[in-house]
């Protein structure tokens, strides 16, 4: 795979954002780490819980985070994003846009972990239909495999974690996502660098030619 562009697709790399990443000492070595893999582009995702943040507040922390980023002399590609955590009315929130990944019109967004209700559908719907956005689940890995597959049928996209990928690949569901074309990234969810990368290269080996589909959707997202 030495001749594919790897990019990760969900990162906690930003100094300050949430508890992925404490401060720039970090971030240098997390960016480290992601370089030594192979790894052009991270898209970096700090959580946004509606609940507690306030956008133009995160949009100006981040905007200092990505600023310290800038000075460092090597380094990967950062697009700035945000891992947004559904709540009911999500939709109607003001200023949603500022959270989509980079320039596109892309939400990355997490779900609650158990079963999901028919209202969460009702609000996916209302991003996708309503606001015009698209919706890629983060880590599809972590919820039910039903409640996912009714998600991509009603026109999500997903991203799946790197750890859910073991050198025995054995997930029939996750194949099938990614041989339907409806998984976009691949992520190594980086929070500190006790792991680094080292699932994540494991993930680009053990998904063999997969992994350049999965890449190419990636630039296709992000373009």
């Amino acid at each position: 795979m030495s001749n594919v562009q790897l990019i990760d697709f969900h990162a906690h790399v930003l100094p300050g954002m949430d508890h992925g990443c404490k401060n720039i000492t970090e971030c240098k070595k997390q960016l480290s780490l992601a370089m030594s893999a192979g790894v052009s582009t991270v898209v970096a995702t700090p959580h946004f819980y509606p609940h507690q943040h306030n956008v133009a507040s995160f949009i100006s922390r981040r905007t200092e985070a990505l600023d310290q980023i800038s000075r460092l002399s090597q380094r990967p590609n950062i697009i700035p994003a945000a891992e947004v955590l559904y709540c009911k009315g999500l939709s109607d929130m003001p200023m949603l846009d500022s959270l989509t990944i980079g320039n596109t019109d892309c939400i990355l967004l997490e779900m609650p972990f158990s079963r999901w209700k028919g209202e969460y559908f009702e609000e996916i719907d209302r991003l996708i239909n309503l606001r015009g956005y698209k919706v890629i689940l983060a880590h599809v890995d972590r919820y039910s495999s039903p409640d996912i597959e009714t998600a991509l049928n009603m026109g999500c996209l997903g991203q799946l974690n790197a750890s859910a990928v073991k050198p025995i690949f054995n997930k029939i569901a996750y194949l099938h996502w990614i041989d339907r074309g409806k998984i976009v990234g691949l992520g190594s969810d980086i929070h500190g660098t006790y792991y680094g990368y080292k699932e994540y290269s494991r993930a680009v080996k053990a998904l063999k030619s997969r992994t350049h589909g999965i890449m190419l959707n990636s630039r296709n997202v992000l373009l």
